[in-house]
């Protein structure tokens, strides 16, 4: 039996349940696919992934056609031999997001950079 603290209409509420999965405690699953926001130009289309934590050699884009893949791997945030979790909420292990592009484009109009946890990619138009 483990006991569960929540706050309910501006009172603190404590509960006797059966111990609860950690799923269950945080929501959501296991399996993750990084945020993005996708926004257009006159001159291209940017999209930003939210990657945070993830090493920028961990990272890998690459195109086919008029698709864009980004995958990656972010490491467990504890490697600790013997922790007990409370709660797990922060995703890791593989990642992968595919998107297709409205337009064609050449490869090497394809830039990508890295900033605080970000990573941004700018497809140049053609003219």
């Amino acid at each position: 039996m483990s006991f569960i603290v929540r706050y309910s209409e501006r009172k603190l509420v404590v509960a006797a349940h059966p111990a609860p999965s950690l799923e269950r405690i945080c929501g959501g699953s296991r399996e993750w696919m990084p945020a993005v926001d996708i926004y257009e130009t006159d001159e291209a289309l940017v999209i930003v992934v939210e990657l945070a934590g993830v090493s920028h050699k961990d990272i890998k884009v690459s195109v086919e056609g008029r698709r864009l893949r980004i995958e990656g791997w972010r490491q467990p945030t504890c490697a600790v031999r013997g922790a007990r979790f409370h709660c797990l909420e922060i995703p890791s292990g593989h990642f992968e997001r595919n998107l297709l592009v409205p337009f064609a484009f050449a490869p090497n109009a394809v830039e990508a950079s890295t900033s605080e946890g970000l990573l941004t990619i700018t497809i140049r138009k053609g003219k």
